[in-house]
């Protein structure tokens, strides 16, 4: 018996992957931004 996995293309897969390393990226901005206010320069 042979299993049929529900297989996402590359095309999709790096776009969503983009999409989640942007949005990662906007936190992470956020994060920084609040803590930098902390440290004076």
């Amino acid at each position: 018996m042979t299993r049929s996995y529900n297989r996402i293309p590359a095309s999709k897969a790096a776009s969503r992957l983009e999409v989640y390393s942007k949005l990662a990226i906007t936190d992470a901005q956020q994060e920084y931004n609040e803590v930098i206010k902390i440290f004076p320069i």
